[in-house]
């Protein structure tokens, strides 16, 4: 678990951002937002394709939560512009964070794909587009697998 944990003393995860105030980018939050899990996608968010929201909803459906977890009580955004962790951590203050097709358009972060990360509180996962989850059960087993790290599942 150590492995996946990221030091800010250390100044090994924000790297250029630590010294540079990031400019602000704006977002249009969906979802109620009273939990604090944030799906980020790059490129269109799936609002009216119910094949990726029932493929979503079936992803947040596995997280053990009291509420269970949809579309509908986390927060979601489009990121189109480039932003750092910095900035996405300081407007949302969430305590997951899931990444479809984007983890170029987020600094401060490593890039790697279902490498699991926490950083202090935050757990963050970076995946494939939702279309290439849907068709890859390697992808999916990958998903999966650092899910149950992020939210400690057994």
């Amino acid at each position: 678990m150590d492995k996946y944990n990221f030091n800010l003393a250390e100044a090994n995860i924000f790297k250029d951002e630590l010294f540079l105030m990031p400019k602000e980018v704006s977002y249009d939050l969906t979802g109620s937002y009273t939990y604090p899990f944030l799906l980020i996608f790059g490129g269109e968010m799936p609002i009216s394709d119910t094949l990726q929201i029932d493929f979503l909803n079936s992803i947040l459906a596995q997280i053990p939560n009291q509420e269970k977890l949809t579309l509908a009580n986390i927060g979601t955004i489009n990121c189109v512009n480039p932003d750092s962790l910095l900035n996405l951590m300081r407007k949302f203050k969430p305590k997951y964070i899931l990444t479809f097709a984007c983890e170029e358009m987020i600094f401060g972060l490593p890039k790697d794909k279902f490498i699991p990360i926490i950083l202090g509180e935050v757990g963050i996962i970076h995946a494939s587009s939702i279309d290439a989850l849907k068709n890859n059960k390697d992808e999916r087993q990958q998903l999966w697998a650092s899910m149950k790290i992020i939210f400690k599942i057994k």
